[in-house]
């Protein structure tokens, strides 16, 4: 499966979607969509993971969505899009009080993940 590479970041007040790129110490988004280049907050770098939520929107590292997992209680939580060094893929994060978990795309129902949010925008931070 071919998945398609872009990225989000924050710049110039706006989000930017596109091409990444680094030129001198400037890092930049290439708007694909508007042939334009922008110069972004690198903190706020996501990269798409290849999926939409159940709204059509793309879902990119760093956001939270709701979503639940195929065994357990089998309710919906919040969880924050991360890419996860060990195994190469992105991953579906939650830390509650007393546990952390984490989650791949194929414990997930992928067709019930809805997007609520992102870190970057929300004032905790987290996917709580």
């Amino acid at each position: 499966m071919k998945r398609e590479i872009k990225f989000r970041a924050f710049g110039a007040g706006l989000w930017r979607y596109g091409d990444l790129r680094t030129v001198g110490k400037q890092t930049q988004i290439v708007s694909t969509k508007y042939d334009m280049t922008f110069n972004i907050d690198t903190k706020t770098i996501g990269q798409y993971i290849g999926i939409k939520d159940i709204n059509g929107v793309e879902i990119f590292e760093g956001d939270i969505v709701k979503a639940m997992p195929h065994y357990g209680r089998r309710t919906k939580k919040n969880y924050t899009v991360v890419w996860f060094d060990e195994k190469l893929q992105f991953a579906f994060y939650r830390k509650d009080k007393d546990e952390e978990t984490l989650l791949s795309l194929s414990d997930i129902y992928n067709k019930e993940i809805e997007v609520v949010g992102n870190i970057y925008e929300n004032e905790k931070g987290d996917a709580q």
